[in-house]
């Protein structure tokens, strides 16, 4: 085989987030609003976006699961209450 075929995969939005996906939405909505789209008519497009800017970041930062183990302690740091 020559070259690497990619392939779509789809899961259900739910799975990602859970029984927080109104909460979710509901931020995601306010941000398109502010930012003068239309939040029913952009929804959808804006969230595969998001998620893919997310999946970049994360291919981009995390090279090994140490790398992974040192975000999660980080993480941990940043949002300890003082």
């Amino acid at each position: 085989m020559t070259g690497r075929r990619e392939q779509a995969r789809e899961f259900n939005r739910y799975t990602l987030t859970g029984q927080w996906d109104s909460l979710f939405f509901a931020l995601l909505r306010e941000r398109l609003a502010q930012d003068g789209l239309d939040p029913e008519a952009d929804l959808e497009l804006q969230f595969k976006a998001h998620l893919s800017r997310g999946v970049l970041l994360l291919y981009q930062r995390l090279k090994s699961m140490a790398d992974l183990a040192e975000g999660v302690a980080e993480a941990r740091i940043s949002h300890s209450p003082n």
